[in-house]
């Protein structure tokens, strides 16, 4: 376990963070880029990578209407590694539920999971170099 309080054990999972403070430098911009040559590497044609990118910002908009502005690299109160941490468990549970209809999907349901565990070592290296807040 990451670390405990005295009367409850608390992981990373069920880490509770202050809301963001916007910052200048959205994610984004770099994310919708980044999208854009993976999804052509691919073989994604450029109205699908054109889609790809506006479901992208469609995010991008929830986000920002949840939370008062965009993610941003350089904003304050939050741990991005963490949240990425309990999205990516999320990730993990979403995909096994839908491949119960689409069998397929158990591949990403694989993928979802290395990461998961990929997070996992980071964070517990960083809680081990005292770097875990």
């Amino acid at each position: 376990m990451p670390h405990t309080t005295d009367e409850v054990p608390v992981t990373w999972a069920t880490t509770q963070q202050s809301m963001p403070t916007p910052g200048a430098k959205p994610v984004y911009v770099q994310i919708v880029d980044q999208i854009q040559l993976l999804a052509k590497g691919r073989g994604l044609d450029q109205a699908q990578c054109l889609n790809v990118a506006a479901e992208c910002l469609a995010r991008v908009a929830v986000g920002t209407d949840t939370y008062g502005a965009p993610l941003c690299y350089d904003a304050e109160g939050r741990s991005h590694l963490i949240d990425g941490f309990q999205e990516a468990i999320d990730l993990a549970f979403y995909l096994e539920a839908a491949s119960a209809q689409r069998p397929a999907l158990k591949r990403l349901v694989k993928r979802a999971l290395w990461l998961v565990l990929d997070l996992y070592q980071v964070l517990d290296q960083e809680q081990e170099g005292g770097t875990h807040e």
